[in-house]
C-alpha cells in the first residue's frame, strides 16, 4: 500500500516523471491518487522500451524522479500528497 501510494506521488508531479523517462507520453491527471500507479508506470515501461532511468527497475526510477521531484507541482495532482507535504512542513516549521 505505501509503495502504491509513493508511485502515485511520483506520478504527480509530470515534470519529473518526463526528465527521469525521457520519451514518457506522459501528463498527470487532476488526482493521481486513482490511475493505478503501479499500471501507469508499467504502460510508461513499456512505451519507453525500459530506456534510460527504468531501465534499473523500480529503485532506479525512483532516484530518478526524486532528483527532480517537485512538491509543490506535485501537491496540484495528488491530494494526499499535498495533505502529507502540509502537515509534516507545518510540523517542521513549528520545531523552527
Amino acid at each position: 500500500m505505501a509503495v502504491a501510494e509513493l508511485e502515485s506521488w511520483y506520478l504527480a508531479d509530470e515534470q519529473a516523471i518526463q526528465h527521469a523517462i525521457p520519451g514518457a507520453s506522459y501528463r498527470a491527471p487532476p488526482e493521481t491518487g486513482v490511475i493505478g500507479a503501479e499500471r501507469t508506470l508499467d504502460r510508461l515501461w513499456r512505451e519507453t522500451a525500459g530506456e534510460g532511468p527504468v531501465r534499473g527497475g523500480k529503485l532506479a526510477l525512483a532516484q530518478a524522479v526524486a532528483q527532480q521531484f517537485d512538491p509543490e507541482r506535485a501537491k496540484r495532482h495528488s491530494a494526499s500528497f499535498a495533505y502529507f507535504w502540509d502537515r509534516i512542513t507545518a510540523a517542521i516549521q513549528a520545531v523552527y
